[in-house]
């Protein structure tokens, strides 16, 4: 004879793809919701928090009427930190737009962006927020740059000393050219009022992008049109704005037809790398990545004009960058690749430049809507986190961000972990795995108040693989009512991780029961119903269900142990008697005892 339980589990499927020490989704479908309010944000950026997680900034139009900055931490695993949706940053009138943000060196941020708030020209203001998102400057901000012409395109690099240096383009001298600020740690500027310049050469200079060089300056790249078509050039600054290379800057890619958005990093060795978009194939072919390297001096280092990191067929546009931490980087962008429209991609580069992950690079985001305008932040570990606007719900464009390593994919990318009820008050773990990196194996914890963990089992792991594999575990002693369980994943060297915490709580019987068998009357065996309640904490009652004549005489014993809360069935065949008589038709009776209860129903047998 053989029991089979079927007390109901309320389970909760957990899913979930990122590096399993945390809440992130790496999953490419999935990510990390930052802000879905109900209207739109758009642009945004990102910077380290100083504790391995991010501060990101955006646009927002919740207002209705004008765009105003806000802003969001995230920590180490993905989850956000302050007020749902962000904290306003800067909320005057007009809009404000551009926004770019560092670390501040004190687990906070320094935040530029250009401003309409006077109502006839953009302007260049800055905040600094604490490690909780508020504010230790003047309420929307300090002017930085408010001379009387259009300022556009901030971008904003450390000077490690608790303040920042700021470069955008200006009108100021008719066409646009580069100007740069520095202003200490309590929003001061330090140079010229206003700026000072960085690139006055003729026609239109625009869209800069700065990084710290290690000496109290900055590296700053943009797109110029000195030479017709655009192309990419840089410059070098010291502590003081003065320019340290030609005075007009360096060209770092002059290929025919248009080179832009360029975006820039360090390189561990006193130099910089630069990615942009770039068409030299022609305007009727796509557009594509390309990278170069260039050293203290601004010196190239890599192939003139530059090495290409995507070249496929569709377009791949609005690059961001970040350091390796190795002497490469890791270049994120948009692409109109399928499934498309737009999805988020990225690809990693060593200190020569070559590409280290697949050819077509590494998916962050595929979701079948609109996603477009990455940023990207070191994570210190050799992998970035990198955030982009999102169109996923209903039509309005929100933020999302996501966490990739540093090989481009995730030690341990779990796509599943479930919960279900098995035989004998058991509970079936099931949980799969995408691809995994280096694993030992997971061992299985359970809890009864989610704070105190137990191992109960270990099961291998598949070291590295990038097929998809299943696990499966059962848990033979659960605990009455509510079970928490989370995996701890352990890699090759030893490296701990978790995995998030599930809840299995099991919906038990509130009384005993015994169930009308069926089928009744039975040819050849009937099933058995019945519900063992709590008794009481830590206590399962001894259980004895038997079938009797009608003479009173015992036939057969089906149960006799103690169980568990929960429901039960049990088949009875009268062929499986104690004495293993032929049982004739008639009437005959089963009783359930269990403590105090005693319940007893008929049953008829036919031949």
């Amino acid at each position: 004879m053989k029991d089979r339980i079927l007390f109901t589990v309320l389970f909760l499927i957990v899913l979930f793809c990122s590096t399993i020490y945390s809440q992130w989704s790496n999953d490419p479908t999935v990510n990390n919701a930052v802000c879905t309010q109900a209207s739109t944000q758009e642009y945004p950026t990102i910077t380290d928090d100083g504790n391995g997680g991010a501060i990101i900034v955006w646009i927002d139009l919740r207002s209705g009427t004008n765009w105003d900055i806000y802003a969001q931490r995230i920590n180490i695993n993905g989850v956000v930190q302050w007020a749902t949706d962000g904290v306003p940053i800067c909320t005057q009138t007009g809009n404000q737009s551009d926004p770019t943000i560092i670390n501040d060196g004190s687990g906070g941020a320094i935040i530029t962006w250009s401003d309409f708030r006077s109502g006839y020209k953009l302007d260049i203001y800055a905040q600094r927020i604490d490690p909780n998102g508020v504010a230790l400057w003047t309420t929307d901000g300090v002017p930085v740059c408010i001379q009387d012409s259009r300022k556009e395109f901030p971008t904003i690099t450390s000077d490690r000393k608790g303040g920042a240096i700021i470069a955008w383009d200006d009108t100021r001298n008719s066409n646009l050219d580069i100007y740069a600020q520095r202003i200490n740690s309590t929003g001061e500027a330090i140079w010229a009022t206003d700026g000072v310049p960085v690139c006055r050469q003729t026609d239109q200079q625009t869209k800069p992008s700065i990084i710290y060089d290690r000496y109290g300056g900055a590296f700053i790249t943009w797109e110029d049109n000195r030479n017709i078509n655009s192309d990419i050039f840089a410059q070098r600054i010291d502590s003081n704005g003065m320019a340290l290379w030609d005075s007009l800057g360096v060209a770092v890619c002059t290929q025919t037809n248009d080179q832009y958005s360029p975006t820039i990093t360090f390189d561990g060795n006193g130099g910089a790398i630069i990615a942009w978009t770039d068409i030299r194939g022609g305007i009727d072919t796509h557009w594509d990545i390309y990278d170069q390297r260039i050293d203290s001096t601004g010196g190239i280092v890599w192939a003139t004009d530059g090495l290409a990191v995507y070249t496929q067929t569709y377009s791949q546009n609005a690059p961001a960058i970040t350091s390796d931490l190795r002497g490469g980087a890791i270049i994120t962008w948009h692409d109109t690749r399928p499934p498309g429209p737009l999805d988020i991609y990225a690809q990693r580069i060593d200190s020569t430049g070559v590409i280290k992950w697949a050819t077509d690079g590494a998916p962050v985001c595929t979701e079948f809507h609109q996603q477009g305008d990455p940023a990207i932040i070191s994570d210190f570990r050799g992998g970035a986190i990198i955030t982009w606007y999102d169109l996923r719900n209903d039509g309005w464009s929100d933020i999302y961000a996501s966490k990739i390593t540093s090989d481009g994919v995730v030690p341990v990318e779990l796509t599943t972990f479930t919960a279900i009820s098995e035989k004998d008050n058991s509970l079936f773990l099931t949980w799969s795995t995408a691809t995994e990196k280096n694993n030992l194996g997971f061992e299985i914890q359970r809890s009864g108040d989610k704070q105190n963990f137990e191992k109960i089992g270990f099961l291998s792991g598949f070291g590295t693989t990038t097929e998809k594999h299943s696990y499966s575990f059962s848990d033979k002693t659960p605990n009455a009512g509510k079970n928490f369980y989370r995996l701890k994943q352990i890699d090759l060297d030893g490296t701990v991780s978790y995995s998030q915490v599930i809840e299995a709580g099991m919906i038990l019987p509130q009384e005993f029961s015994l169930s009308q068998n069926y089928p009744n009357p039975f040819n050849p065996a009937t099933k058995i119903k019945y519900e063992i309640p709590i008794v009481e904490a830590g206590h399962a009652p001894s259980v004895l269900l038997k079938v009797y004549d009608v003479l009173g005489n015992e036939v057969v014993t089906l149960v006799n142990e103690m169980k568990q809360p929960g429901s039960y069935e049990v088949s009875f065949n009268p062929q499986q008697t104690t004495n293993h008589q032929q049982l004739t038709s008639g009437v005959y009776f089963y009783q359930l005892r269990a403590g105090s209860f005693v319940q007893t129903r008929k049953m008829i047998v036919l031949k």
